[in-house]
């Protein structure tokens, strides 16, 4: 499964995934022509937009996503936060129930974020897959989407590629000039170097070609220090995005 990072971070989060079929767009947070920069400018190639919640760094060009008729796929508490609930081109997802877009599926799981309704993806490529004794279809390409949660209590299978916030380290923060109350925003509504590892070692890696961390905090993590931890708990190719 391909995937082409536009955006990550505080700044803007914006993520292409494409397994040779079908173009999914996760996030919309940067400025739109980024986005068609990023797709050579065919966005009538996207199936659509997955969102996670309505922070802006994950939804800014929202309106003009869903004005090039592209699907926008979100919880209900997200489309209502946006103001699109009604909006005929709005997707609202419930937790756990499958959804398709070409030969990819995608199924919303529950994060922990203070957000009204935030949710995390997982992203099957359903072209390829081997079947079982029972005619459980197991995919031979699963990509778990997962920012903005200090914790997830989900644990996956099959599991090839894995994107994950990994927001700060404890040293970052407990020596940052950020004030007490935005640190203490920050230990509720992101996922720590530690908790990330943690929820990395409770997963089954056995089949993951590479782990993606994403959303580093620009102030409060040491990027080399990150990737080599990740890689080092789990024996696995890191990328920072």
């Amino acid at each position: 499964m391909e995937i082409k990072c536009i955006g990550s971070g505080s700044k803007g989060n914006a993520y292409l995934v494409n397994d040779g079929h079908s173009t999914l767009l996760i996030e919309c947070g940067v400025q739109f022509k980024k986005i068609q920069q990023a797709c050579g400018f065919k966005t009538n190639k996207i199936l659509a937009c997955l969102i996670t919640h309505e922070h802006k760094d994950h939804c800014l060009c929202v309106k003009e996503i869903l004005k090039r008729g592209i699907q926008v796929v979100c919880t209900k508490g997200t489309a209502f936060a946006l103001g699109i609930e009604s909006h005929p081109y709005v997707l609202t997802v419930k937790y756990g129930h499958v959804y398709s877009f070409g030969n990819l599926t995608a199924i919303a799981f529950e994060t922990q974020h203070d957000a009204i309704e935030p949710c995390g993806f997982m992203i099957d490529d359903m072209s390829d897959y081997i079947s079982t004794l029972d005619n459980k279809r197991i995919p031979k390409q699963r990509l778990i989407y997962l920012t903005d949660s200090y914790y997830c209590r989900y644990r996956f299978k099959y599991v090839t590629d894995i994107m994950i916030e990994c927001n700060y380290d404890d040293i970052s923060l407990i020596n940052s000039d950020d004030n007490l109350s935005l640190r203490k925003r920050v230990l509720k509504s992101h996922m720590s170097l530690e908790n990330c590892i943690e929820f990395l070692k409770l997963n089954d890696l056995s089949k993951v070609d590479c782990i993606h961390l994403i959303h580093l905090s620009d102030r409060n993590s040491d990027e080399e220090r990150m990737k080599r931890k990740v890689a080092e708990a789990t024996g696995k190719r890191v990328v920072v995005f």
